[in-house]
Formats: structure tokens, sequence, C-alpha cells
């Protein structure tokens, strides 16, 4: 079982990624997902792909994978772009 965590306050953002995941998982040939709930206290429960959204200096999911180094899960993070004039 494939175990994906998304860590993100933008439901659009999580069903993107959910669906876009399914889609790749399927062409791949790989039936068994699982999404992790938009809860953090259930994020960390070995997950094998992380997706999350961090802004700059943030540092709590850094903390919280230390935990994990021995698991050493995919994590995949997205940053505010800025708007410069």
């Amino acid at each position: 079982m494939l175990k994906i965590a998304i860590i993100t306050k933008n439901i659009y953002l999580e069903k993107a990624i959910e669906e876009l995941t399914q889609e790749i998982a399927s062409t791949k040939g790989i039936s068994d997902l699982c999404f992790q709930s938009n809860n953090i206290k259930d994020h960390f429960k070995k997950p094998d792909i992380i997706f999350t959204e961090m802004e700059v200096g943030e540092y709590l999911l850094c903390q919280e994978m230390k935990r994990y180094k021995s698991e050493c899960p995919a994590v995949v993070i997205f940053t505010k772009k800025e708007n410069y004039v």
C-alpha cells in the first residue's frame, strides 16, 4: 500500500493532487493508494509520499521529519509565488 499525506488548507490543491496521483497510479498499475486525512496528527504515521505547503522559514515539517529519518518518505513542497512588480 502506498500511503500519501497531503498537508494543505487549500481544498482545491488537495483534490487536484489526489486526482493526479490516482491517474498516475492507474497508468502505472498501482491500485493500492491510501490518502491520509488532512489532520496534522495523522500525517506522520509512516507516509511514503508527503505533499505540503510551506512558507519561507517554516520548520514544523522539518522538525517532525527528523523523527522518521530511517523511513525517508519522498517530500514535495509547494511555496507561495511572490509577485514582483
